[in-house]
């Protein structure tokens, strides 16, 4: 009678900060499948994830300035990497999920695909429209990218509602020419400028490295900046709607 034995599992750590981590708890990982032990892991503590964060800050300092040569290098060695290790990759994903083995390989390759894309696509521009032809089931297929200044945005019409306003909305002026929120030819002067200025802000960020988190947290500068000239800006005495 065959006799069955039983593959031993590894025991991985974590990464942090570049380096490999073996602290915590070991936690067990099972298959879906049948329950099987497939692997061992270390379970990081809240010390561990506050480390984690300051790394990713201290990291983002530096990729952030990353000319778009060195970013598709670092693209393309990710690719690389994932395509000589594909089939680890795989087993990994089948063993840790239950799923057959064929859709594990599916993505891994998705992953791979990914990656490569992202890295021609890291020194080019397209501009308004991207065209997403690169597989066979996005044949056909555009992608539109916009840009809003929704920091800005939200500032105002929060600072409007519950600061100016204080919470009154007349709903029929909203339809009505000549009503509460007709201003100049259906344009609110105030709200442009404030809009303006929040943007411009941001911009800044942009030209002078020194204060480059003026860009980086564009949706919250625009946020405060045009909600505050919004409020110095508009009224004070708003008629109390009935």
């Amino acid at each position: 009678m065959a006799q069955m034995t039983a593959t031993p599992v590894a025991t991985r750590a974590f990464l942090l900060d570049g380096k490999w981590i073996e602290e915590g708890d070991q936690v067990e990982i099972r298959s879906p499948y049948d329950d099987s032990v497939v692997g061992r892991v270390f379970q990081g503590r809240r010390e561990h994830a506050e480390a984690a964060i300051a790394a990713a800050v201290k990291a983002f300092g530096t990729t952030r300035r990353l000319p778009a040569f060195e970013r598709q290098r670092v693209l393309r060695r990710v690719a690389e990497n994932l395509t000589q290790r594909k089939e680890e990759f795989a087993h990994t994903l089948a063993q840790e999920s239950g799923k057959p083995i064929k859709a594990a390989r599916s993505e891994v390759g998705r992953s791979i695909f990914t990656f490569s894309v992202a890295a021609e696509e890291s020194t080019r521009i397209y501009g308004e429209y991207l065209p997403l032809d690169w597989q066979e089931f996005t044949a056909g297929r555009w992608g539109i990218v916009r840009r809003f200044p929704l920091g800005p945005i939200a500032g105002i019409m929060i600072c409007d509602y519950y600061l100016v306003r204080r919470r009154q909305l007349a709903v029929e002026d909203l339809y009505r020419r000549g009503g509460a929120y007709e201003f100049w030819r259906g344009f609110n002067p105030r709200a442009l400028v404030a809009l303006v200025l929040g943007i411009a802000v941001a911009l800044i960020g942009l030209a002078v490295p020194a204060v480059r988190w003026l860009y980086d947290y564009a949706w919250f500068v625009g946020f405060v900046v045009s909600g505050g000239w919004y409020f110095l800006l508009m009224p004070k005495l708003i008629p109390v709607l009935k």
